[in-house]
């Protein structure tokens, strides 16, 4: 599920509060014009529509030990 599809479902406060942050970079960023040949107005835009939170695995060397 995309941080886009996310919104308006059960959050953490950590997840709302960075799902806050970057919709506000992208309202910012609106300001400007969209850069030539991009298909989003900003990377912003770019991470809410395709962005997903995850859990990170154990890395190789934590599963070692």
């Amino acid at each position: 599920m995309t941080l886009e599809q996310r919104r308006g479902t059960t959050l953490t406060a950590a997840q709302h509060t960075l799902l806050a942050y970057i919709h506000g970079c992208a309202t910012v960023s609106e300001v400007n014009a969209q850069p030539p040949g991009w298909a989003f107005r900003s990377t912003w835009h770019l991470l809410a529509a395709h962005g997903a939170f995850f859990t990170a695995a154990r890395r190789p060397i934590e599963c070692l030990s």
